[in-house]
């Protein structure tokens, strides 16, 4: 009738009155002439609803129903609700739920996740080449084993919570001796056991490899034990007493995302180098470079071309490999602001080729040029090319950027003459293709080549940013006192020729063997899976600062005297300033009025 109220019950899936509620209206009161018009609409509909959710979709339209349900519950306002309506309710939908439109983006994922499954076994048996995985703390759990049960599940649950409770017997002293350094009893919690418990997290997300460092050095011992030593962070040393130094694993995980330009072991260029480590050995005793054919050192820039600054490690790869030191070289190119912005910026439009270059422009032609022109075309482009555009006031035009690679190769005779503007041509519809495949087009759309996106997200997972630099993982000085970066990089190479040599005297590094140096070397109990600000080495400087402590505390010099178990602190920040200044001394009480006062 016309004058109905709404019905309070779904009708072909849709609770009218919900709707009316939910907006305002009065539940009792008739319905408008077009909501009433719907509702005899639903009220026609709903037997075909009926019959519709009994039917089960065929096979070929029950294939990519486990896409369509993960598109619904990840476009929900409330997933976790939409997961348990769908998975409880799967047969009776189902037949809407293959209607879905599944998105290109979530199709990529799930394809990179079964090969993810497939490469660490999480593939379930019993289901074809289904991607399955049950973990508990990263923990695989096999439940589909037949002498599986519930209490062996209890049984890791246990052992999980046995874990948790000793790390909580651990970190609860550190806690307790932190909350009464900020001012209260240790068995109230407050605003300062929550710093504290903050202060713990952000010791946490340093990563395992950090906090299992710490505990051989007995941080987290009660009291009684806080000594020097458990707190004296330089006292780490390898086998020969030296001070071993810290890496940071920039191999693994970085395939299709750093551009290595040469190759020791494989490229046509080396193939006078000796093979024999024992030759390696006779030239390094007399003075010369370690000349081997073999990767014994890995040298990985982070850079972003279109910032147009200098980056001295640049210079160092160019000295290294002139002198015929086996460097491998390899570049992690992405853009200051996308790595800050935590996302790849969206590819820009041709226009005609006088738009700014992009560090994604700058990624594709190294790219392309290491694949066609070879390792050494691209090194001598991307020195030659990072040097000249250094001291540009202005960003070079893409195509102009384009040209003087263009000029580059042909004076190396690596392109033939008068194939110039061929060359052009190609590497303008490379960066056209590169732009397009952004947008969703299927050109060069290759899973196994290098990508901007993956670049980005390598310098992101790892916490590494333009401006940085490792030498076989071991982080290169950030300075740009030329000067002071020169002695830290012949420190950290000199520490690492050393390391080499004792690896292959020990026999761990042969002829041969192992298959991959780098990966060999980024191992052990000093490698960090991320890059940390307070893993930056520096020379440290420690004030005494209590709540006594005024700005004439700046005048004091620091002591040898002074021992770190004596500082109630979890961290230490440290702070450059120009004292010799007022805005330097400014800035230096405003960072004191930060520690000592810090906010929410």
């Amino acid at each position: 009738k016309d004058d109905d109220p709404a019905r309070d019950e779904y009708l072909a899936g849709v609770n009218l009155n919900s709707f009316i509620t939910r907006f305002g209206g009065v539940n009792n009161s008739s319905l408008p002439t077009d909501l009433n018009s719907l509702q005899t609409a639903l009220i026609q509909s709903h037997p075909t609803q009926l019959r519709s959710e009994s039917i089960v979709p065929p096979a070929w339209q029950r294939r990519s129903l486990s896409l369509q349900a993960a598109t619904m519950i990840s476009s929900s306002s409330d997933p976790l609700e939409a997961l348990q309506g769908i998975s409880q309710n799967l047969p009776s939908i189902a037949h809407s739920l293959s209607k879905v439109v599944v998105p290109d983006t979530l199709e990529d994922l799930a394809s990179e996740a079964t090969d993810l499954a497939a490469k660490v076994g999480a593939v379930s048996h019993g289901w074809g080449d289904a991607a399955f995985g049950f973990f508990i703390n990263s923990r695989e759990v096999d439940v589909e084993r037949p002498s599986f049960n519930v209490f062996h599940l209890l049984d890791i649950l246990k052992e999980e919570d046995k874990i948790l409770r000793g790390l909580e017997d651990k970190v609860r002293p550190m806690l307790a001796k932190t909350v009464t350094a900020l001012g209260q009893n240790a068995g109230e919690v407050g605003d300062a056991g929550w710093a504290a418990l903050q202060a713990v997290r952000k010791m946490k997300d340093m990563g395992s490899e950090k906090l299992i460092l710490i505990g051989k050095k007995g941080i987290f011992e009660d009291e009684a034990s806080l000594d020097e030593s458990n707190f004296d962070p330089d006292d780490e040393y390898d086998d020969d007493g030296n001070s071993a130094k810290y890496r940071i694993d920039v191999g693994r995980g970085g395939k299709n995302a750093i551009l290595y330009l040469n190759d020791i072991e494989k490229d046509p260029e080396y193939r006078s180098w000796p093979t024999s480590m024992q030759q390696m050995f006779y030239s390094s005793q007399f003075g010369g470079a370690p000349t081997v054919r073999r990767n014994l050192f890995t040298l990985l820039i982070v850079i972003d071309p279109a910032s147009n600054t200098h980056h001295p490690a640049v210079d160092v790869a160019a000295q290294l490999l002139n002198s015929q030191f086996p460097l491998r070289l390899g570049v992690l190119i992405v853009d200051n602001y996308d790595v800050s912005n935590g996302t790849p910026s969206a590819p820009f439009t041709w226009n005609r080729g006088e738009r700014p270059f992009h560090s994604r422009d700058s990624f594709l032609l190294m790219h392309h040029i290491t694949k066609k022109y070879g390792g050494m075309a691209a090194i001598s482009c991307l020195l030659r090319v990072l040097n000249d555009t250094s001291d540009l006031e202005e960003k070079l035009s893409v195509g102009d950027y384009i040209g003087m690679h263009v000029a580059l190769l042909a004076a190396m005779n690596v392109i033939g003459s008068g194939r110039e503007d061929l060359v052009q041509k190609e590497m303008e519809d490379l960066l056209k293709a590169g732009e397009s495949e952004g947008l969703g087009s299927k050109a060069n759309d290759s899973k196994k080549e290098p990508k901007y996106e993956n670049a980005v997200q390598f310098a992101l997972d790892k916490m590494i940013h333009p401006g940085m630099s490792f030498l076989n993982g071991i982080p290169l000085p950030e300075s740009n006192d030329m000067r002071s970066f020169g002695m830290g990089v012949n420190d950290i190479l000199q520490y690492e020729q050393r390391h080499i040599m004792e690896l292959a005297m020990k026999g761990v590094i042969t002829d041969t063997a192992p298959r991959s140096v780098y990966a060999t070397i980024l191992s052990g109990d000093h490698l960090f899976k991320q890059f940390h600000p307070l893993l930056r080495e520096s020379n440290k400087e420690y004030l005494l600062l209590g709540s006594k402590s005024d700005e004439s505390s700046l005048i004091f010099t620091s002591s040898d005297a002074v021992l770190n178990c004596d500082i109630d602190a979890i961290f230490v920040v440290e702070g450059v300033f120009d004292l010799d200044n007022a805005d330097g001394v400014e800035a230096a009480l405003s960072f004191l009025d930060v520690i000592i006062s810090p906010p929410e």
